[in-house]
């Protein structure tokens, strides 16, 4: 390994990757509803981030 250079370890790594997922436009994930009860923090879209 150390006969090459990070260049070429990078250009070959990136030839390696399938079109389609180097092409994927990135998620973003929903911004949290949180209430607060008295002393209990509530996460209102839980199931809805962490799907």
């Amino acid at each position: 390994m150390s006969d090459f250079d990070y260049e070429s370890l990078l250009d070959r790594a990136r030839s390696n990757i399938p079109e389609e997922i180097s092409n994927r436009s990135r998620w973003t994930l929903p911004d949290p509803q949180i209430m607060i009860e008295g002393s209990n923090t509530i996460f209102r879209n839980f199931a809805e981030v962490v799907n």
